[in-house]
């Protein structure tokens, strides 16, 4: 009775290894340019890609992680290997025991070929339950990499155009200060806003002698020429209901003690051309988006015109 008892309690042990071995493993993002800026010009800033973001340096995450998680899991600890050997060991008795009253080879009479026959089957379940047992650790490792691969951040792009441009503003500002200690951009800017709405203004009127006093020479030979070209076609550009939304300096430098600021101009605009009669050749009488570049120079810091 007792060893009935004992090899039942084994048999247990046994199932109860190997149902532990499978369930171990299973829980585991107007534009046309003219004027002069001087011997500057200004450039909009490109974006820089950091080059490693299509070069892979290896096949392994980053996470930190990732390599802690492994190496808990490929170096069991000497109790681990200890009671699992003592567990198989047992497991092994019982399963002999079992197998060979189930064959009717035990007992001192057992032959030689039944021993090998139950041998054989103990080889093969033990080798079905190690191929198991790494086919399941290796589907886990799989799925920790591709886990801590998905949660690492991607690559960003930087645009280094911008941080230059931002740079060189800083720069030039910081010069003009020195040359005019009482420069301030903000009333500066104000004062070109103005500037902008008379020069627009001065143009629908075709008022050249308003024009020369807002403009550098360059940019006044330009605007007269193109007034005379309208005036031989009977054609007057309307620019009204002018409504400036923002004012953003883009580039600022010393030249020759002569100070240069380039703005980007973003406004609104009615802008469109009318004959003698008063009939609309281009255009629309409704308001359009205006965004350029206005460069406007000064010697003095107080007097400014547009210079391109």
């Amino acid at each position: 009775m007792f060893k009935k008892i004992l090899m039942l309690s084994l048999l247990l042990c046994f199932v109860s290894l190997i149902f532990n071995v499978e369930t171990a493993f299973s829980k585991a993002g107007g534009g046309k340019s003219f004027g002069s800026t001087g011997t500057h010009s200004y450039s909009g800033g490109s974006k820089y890609v950091n080059p490693n973001l299509n070069t892979p340096k290896s096949t392994v995450p980053t996470n930190p992680n990732y390599n802690q998680k492994s190496s808990s899991q490929n170096q069991p600890s000497f109790l681990r290997n200890f009671f699992g050997g003592l567990a198989g060991a047992l497991a092994g008795m019982a399963l002999f025991s079992i197998l060979g009253s189930l064959f009717g080879f035990s007992g001192p009479n057992s032959s030689i070929a039944g021993f090998f026959l139950i041998l054989i089957i103990l080889i093969l379940v033990i080798y079905l339950i190690n191929f198991f047992m790494k086919r399941r650790t290796s589907q886990n490792n799989l799925y920790d990499y591709d886990k801590d691969v998905a949660d690492s951040k991607p690559t960003q792009v930087v645009d280094l155009g911008s941080v230059q441009a931002k740079m060189d503003v800083d720069n030039g500002l910081s010069e003009i200060e020195k040359l005019f200690p009482s420069f301030s951009e903000e009333d500066v800017r104000h004062k070109l806003k103005n500037i902008f709405l008379e020069v627009q203004r001065a143009w629908s009127e075709k008022d050249v002698e308003m024009l020369k006093n807002f403009t550098s020479d360059e940019v006044f030979l330009n605007f007269q020429k193109q007034i005379e070209e309208l005036n031989k076609r009977d054609v007057t550009n309307i620019i009204k209901n002018i409504s400036v939304k923002r004012m953003e300096l883009v580039d600022a430098w010393v030249e020759d003690k002569t100070i240069y600021l380039t703005y980007k101009i973003e406004a609104t605009m009615m802008d469109y051309d009318i004959d003698r009669d008063g009939n609309i050749v281009r255009g629309k009488d409704e308001l359009v988006d205006f965004h350029e570049l206005w460069s406007f120079v000064s010697e003095d810091s107080i007097n400014w015109k547009l210079t391109a």
